[in-house]
């Protein structure tokens, strides 16, 4: 994907405070949400989200 879509598919998951929710207003399923994730934290080298089945948070 592009900067543009990984920006505003990060910033859907903060402001829905979940990777499902962000990915029903995006019109993406969650396991494509959790993988464009893991494929933004990989080319940028860290870990952006502390992820757990009930939370969503920023990292340092």
């Amino acid at each position: 994907m592009d900067k543009f879509s990984d920006m505003e598919m990060f910033a859907s998951i903060i402001k829905h405070q979940g990777l499902a929710a962000a990915g029903r207003d995006l019109g993406l399923s969650p396991a494509s949400m959790t993988a464009r994730l893991q494929a933004l934290e990989e080319r940028y080298g860290v870990k952006l989200l502390n992820r757990s089945t009930r939370d969503v948070s920023l990292t340092d």
